[in-house]
């Protein structure tokens, strides 16, 4: 429980772009808040449950790894 504990803190306070006020802000994972608009580049972790808004992708795919998920 405990390393799971010190993972936790970790991943809470990764640092991500999100739209606050019309401008990109860095946010920590934690401060995040339902309804935000996070910017995420390629090959970076997903905060949380999200809404895939657009993709810069030509054919606009996006392929998202599961393998982090509990359950």
């Amino acid at each position: 429980d405990y390393l799971r504990y010190l993972d936790d803190l970790k991943t809470n306070n990764v640092k991500y772009a999100v739209l606050r006020n019309n401008s990109l802000q860095s946010i920590s994972s934690k401060d995040i808040k339902a309804g935000d608009i996070i910017k995420i580049e390629e090959r970076e972790s997903i905060p949380a449950d999200v809404l895939l808004l657009s993709t810069d992708s030509p054919e606009a795919i996006c392929f998202i790894e599961t393998s982090r998920l509990d359950g």
